[in-house]
């Protein structure tokens, strides 16, 4: 009887948090897992490397895999995260074309 009484408690907690903020926290959880495990450099070396050895620029190779893969999980994904699952403009959370000439002409 006492965990059933225990288990609404916590249902009637969890229904009470922000939902936009649990979305924020598990998506960083998620994404910084897929980094971890799927788009490191120790990933392709375990993975990938056997393939691509044969290649003289497989070290190149290997930077652009983890480069791109870190791109799509940190950007593309919480670019869809924000679109898809908040419903929110990007501008919401400071991405904007800004003062672009300056930009480009310090880079």
């Amino acid at each position: 009887m006492q965990l059933r009484h225990e288990l609404k408690k916590l249902i009637g907690i969890i229904k009470e948090l922000d939902k936009k903020v649990v979305t924020i926290f598990l998506s960083v959880a998620v994404l910084q897992t897929i980094s971890y495990y799927i788009t490191s450099r120790r990933f392709f070396r375990v993975n990938l490397f056997n393939y691509l050895q044969s290649d003289p620029d497989v070290f190149l190779i290997e930077y652009l895999y983890w480069f791109i893969s870190d791109f799509i999980t940190f950007f593309i994904l919480a670019v869809l995260i924000i679109k898809i699952i908040l419903k929110e403009r990007l501008t919401d959370y400071g991405l904007t074309w800004g003062e672009h000439k300056i930009g480009l002409s310090i880079s």
